[in-house]
């Protein structure tokens, strides 16, 4: 009986596997985010377009915000991932 579930602990190493490759990716997106706050705050030229309204402080103020969404939704599927492996 429990042979079939042994069975099954591959497929969720598969699901793990999956879940670290979209905490790494979540980190990469944090990581270009503080980067283009980065580039800015100090340079005063971004990797996107400005929208019109927007100054470049409220521009780096964004990017700073969403470089931290970016990060703390990585630390939770990374968690999350961690979980689901032990």
């Amino acid at each position: 009986m429990f042979a079939r579930f042994y069975a099954l602990r591959y497929v969720c190493i598969i699901a793990i596997v999956a879940l670290v490759a979209g905490s790494i990716l979540m980190f990469l997106s944090g990581a270009l985010h503080t980067y283009e706050a980065y580039q800015v705050f100090f340079f005063g030229h971004s990797i996107i377009i400005l929208p019109g309204h927007m100054s470049e402080n409220a521009a780096a103020s964004v990017a700073l915000i969403q470089a931290v969404n970016a990060f703390l939704f990585e630390f939770v599927v990374l968690i999350f991932s961690d979980g689901a492996y032990t």
